[in-house]
């Protein structure tokens, strides 16, 4: 790609989130008889959903509603790698190359990385360390401040908690109700945290990936010597696990 010279998104397809293409034959239907034949395509990187949201799964149903959300918002940044950098896949959570001259679009900034689509259709998370090959700053957080009597309260794993974002919908794992049970107990040497939690879909390659994003997050609490965090998939989760603040972001409603 030249200097100065912009990739155009195909019309009609959603390049942000969920690593999907979604196809809507009407983002704005005008009448009752459109809005019935509306149909969306969802292509999410190991197979194919084609139909509404009547067929499709309830974890397909909040991925396509957010790409129909992102289908129709404001373009996503532009970038082009300036360096050879190692990603993480998603969302299968390993680790693949990306080569310096790579193209993609930035499709959500939180939690500290980046998700960035490249220009094969494959979504990567950048981390922040990494940032400076996409042009950006590394994002500095904020480290939890220790209270003064050296204790540990169930507020302070929540509040870190909150700091930890999935890498396809622009929410925290708190809000999407990733986080079953949350256990704190003292011991002579600091403080042991154990977290339950789950993912939208057993068969998610990013689970291990978030598990470690919460176990640091545990760990870099002032007090906290060990954390163990486990996934768990009984009961399974379902979109009314969610926040009311979620999903109103998402635009969905029960």
């Amino acid at each position: 790609m030249s200097q100065g010279e912009k990739r155009k998104n195909p019309p009609g397809v959603c390049r942000g989130g969920w690593g999907c293409s979604a196809v809507y034959a009407n983002a704005y239907p005008t009448s009752p008889e459109q809005q019935q034949q509306e149909v969306v395509v969802v292509r999410i990187m190991r197979g194919m959903y084609l139909g509404g949201f009547r067929g499709a799964s309830q974890t397909d149903r909040v991925k396509a509603r957010f790409c129909r959300r992102r289908a129709v918002a404001q373009p996503m940044e532009e970038v082009e790698f300036s360096r050879d950098v190692r990603a993480i896949l998603i969302p299968d959570g390993y680790e693949v190359p990306v080569a310096r001259g790579t193209g993609g679009w930035i499709t959500q900034v939180l939690g500290g990385n980046y998700t960035v689509q490249i220009e094969t259709g494959r979504l990567v998370r950048v981390a922040s360390r990494d940032a400076d090959a996409i042009g950006k700053e590394p994002m500095r957080r904020v480290a939890p401040v220790a209270r003064p009597d050296g204790e540990v309260d169930l507020e302070q794993l929540w509040g870190a908690l909150k700091e930890c974002y999935d890498p396809e919908i622009p929410l925290n794992i708190v809000e999407i109700g990733l986080i079953y049970d949350v256990r704190l107990s003292k011991h002579d040497t600091g403080h042991r945290v154990e977290v339950d939690m789950t993912l939208t879909a057993p068969g998610c390659g990013m689970g291990q990936v978030l598990a470690d994003d919460v176990e640091r997050a545990m760990l870099g609490i002032p007090g906290v010597f060990e954390a163990q965090i486990e996934l768990v998939f009984d009961p399974p989760w379902t979109p009314e696990r969610m926040s009311e603040a979620g999903r109103l972001e998402l635009g969905m409603f029960f």
